[in-house]
């Protein structure tokens, strides 16, 4: 069964034989003189994500008249067969896009991604709460001679990403400047004729970052 829902994964993600690579782009760097002359640190974003990814409902899509079922669901799509090269810890690499997107936005006179926080009057806190996708197949309701359609152009699957990312801005003494929670989520059908583009959790990242940018951007009475 695991090695069907591979092989079907591969064919719904269009990119069988490869891997995905991660590839997350900031802004140019802004030489502009910074807004607010302060340092913030950015550690390891607090991963609390459920550490799960399951293919529970796979086969009732097989069954005829059933119109569709979830072929996955990844909290942790890392952790995939067809998983993203070179992306290695969420907390980690989530984090690092965040402090080089601040960085270049030029808000601060020093964004940096470091696992000491004693050295930074300023600490960018962040929780990952959601790096989720859900993928569904289709054979229209005709079991498995449904999936010639799939060679028609009819769509074999629906995509769904989810990303939720708390962020907290703190002082060492604890003391609070900015909280809030951003969520993007995105969706996209999925087949032989709709593009490669496995994951695009790239861009809900990105829209994300600059979001928080034009927050951050706004603090500057609050911290001087």
């Amino acid at each position: 069964m695991k090695k069907i829902a591979v092989l079907v994964l591969c064919l719904l993600l269009t990119a069988c034989g490869s891997v995905q690579t991660w590839r997350y782009t900031s802004e140019p760097k802004s030489y502009e003189k910074p807004k607010i002359e302060k340092i913030i640190v950015v550690p390891p974003f607090r991963d609390i994500r459920q550490n799960e990814n399951t293919q529970k409902y796979m086969a009732l899509a097989w069954i005829p008249l059933v119109p569709y079922s979830q072929l996955v669901e990844a909290n942790t799509p890392e952790g995939l067969p067809l998983a993203l090269a070179n992306f290695g810890t969420a907390s980690e690499t989530l984090a690092k896009t965040t402090a080089e997107e601040l960085n270049n936005a030029s808000i601060f006179k020093n964004v940096y991604f470091s696992f000491n926080t004693e050295e930074s009057p300023l600490i960018l806190e962040g929780t990952l709460k959601d790096f989720k996708l859900e993928r569904y197949w289709t054979f229209y309701g005709l079991s498995l001679p449904g999936d010639l359609l799939w060679f028609l152009g009819f769509p074999a699957g629906k995509a769904y990403n989810t990303i939720t990312i708390q962020y907290r801005l703190i002082d060492k003494k604890g003391r609070e400047f900015f909280n809030k929670e951003y969520t993007q989520k995105e969706d996209w059908l999925q087949g032989f004729y709709y593009g490669n583009e496995n994951y695009r959790l790239e861009k809900l990242v990105k829209k994300i970052n600059m979001e928080l940018v034009e927050d951050l951007s706004k603090l500057d009475k609050k911290l001087k």
